[in-house]
């Protein structure tokens, strides 16, 4: 080789983009309670073979893998390559899963009707392709209700579907985690676009002070959603507890992907608009392989969030906090009720054999 063809090929490597990562999240079943054959069972949702055309869902029995029914999505109304796991929602609250909200891997979104074994015809909630992400992974499907004083006069139901994502920049080979809000009443729900959602990678002065006013908390709730860039990749997928969310971040060195060459930090922020729960948003933390997220109990009935593998945990949150009704950027101590509470668990509407 020739010192000008040498010299051309090690500038070419100089300008060349780093390596990805490998993917640190692991892949997580989707699980859901369904009717089989007029017994209610727990049930498992995964994609086959990722070249099936079109697309198709497996649904397996959760206890014994064994295959209940297996659903190909070709309805024309969908389209692209799956990878996230479905979501399931209990629209009539009678304790079964009765609709799955499905995301491709270019962002697009559908809701459809379940019934165990096919699926009704899908209705596009959004298009979140022009964001440029990769969307591999769904987090969660929640349901909530805020108090009537704290949210915006443009919600017609104080009832909310929020859809938790995880979407990956290819460019920078970091995530995004994303929120959309969507009213219970499927006849309230409107399209969503990328361009809805509110940028919240960064806070303002005064929200980092947590004086965020209650003008600018409605008018965030008002949005159809937020979306948060995060400066790292999540090693484990987010938990909601209490209004908050939690989730392991890590930032690899510059010519590294070895995890315990890695700056590790907890990602802590408020469920409906991505805000300041603690001092900060996000908090240093050890390395752990294979390290999770865990609750427990104290004997004062307060609750500490705990990062733990195998043979070590450590306590990186000692009290948790919840988010508080008391006013838009109130949050307080969770403390567990030790008296005996009723708690609704489904609403069956057809009763058979009760006497």
């Amino acid at each position: 080789m020739s010192p000008r063809i040498l010299l051309l090929w090690l500038l070419l490597q100089s300008l060349a983009l780093p390596a990805a990562c490998p993917e640190f999240l692991p892949a997580e079943p989707a699980r859901l309670t369904l009717n089989h054959q007029q017994q209610t069972i727990q049930a498992e949702l995964s994609w086959a073979a990722a070249s099936s055309e079109p697309a198709e869902l497996l649904v397996l029995g959760a206890a014994d893998q064994q295959l209940l029914a297996s659903i190909a999505l070709n309805h024309p109304a969908f389209s692209g390559s799956f990878m996230a796991q479905p979501l399931a929602e209990d629209a009539d609250l009678d304790g079964l899963a009765d609709h799955l909200w499905l995301v491709n891997q270019q962002g697009l979104i559908w809701r459809a009707a379940f019934s165990g074994n096919q699926l009704g015809t899908p209705v596009l909630l959004a298009d979140l392709s022009g964001l440029g992400l990769q969307f591999r992974y769904s987090v969660s499907l929640l349901r909530t209700r805020l108090p009537g004083r704290l949210a915006p006069a443009v919600w017609q139901n104080l009832e909310q579907h929020l859809l938790l994502l995880l979407g990956r920049d290819p460019l920078s080979d970091q995530d995004v985690l994303l929120l959309l809000r969507y009213s219970v009443n499927p006849a309230l729900q409107t399209f969503v676009q990328g361009a809805q959602l509110t940028d919240r990678t960064e806070l303002s002065e005064a929200e980092q002070q947590l004086t965020l006013s209650a003008a600018d908390w409605r008018n965030l709730l008002a949005t159809a959603g937020w979306q948060m860039r995060l400066n790292g990749r999540l090693t484990a997928l987010p938990r909601v507890v209490a209004g908050v969310i939690y989730a392991p971040l890590m930032r690899p060195a510059a010519d590294s992907c070895q995890p315990e060459l890695a700056e590790h930090q907890l990602l802590a922020v408020q469920l409906h608009t991505a805000g300041q729960v603690y001092q900060s948003r996000q908090l240093s933390i050890p390395y752990l392989a294979d390290g999770r997220l865990q609750l427990q109990q104290q004997v004062d009935l307060s609750v500490s969030l705990i990062w733990a593998n195998a043979n070590q945990q450590l306590t990186i949150l000692p009290l948790l906090r919840r988010i508080s009704g008391d006013c838009h950027y109130c949050s307080e101590p969770l403390q567990l009720d030790a008296r005996a509470f009723i708690r609704r668990l489904a609403t069956f509407k057809d009763e058979q054999g009760a006497f």
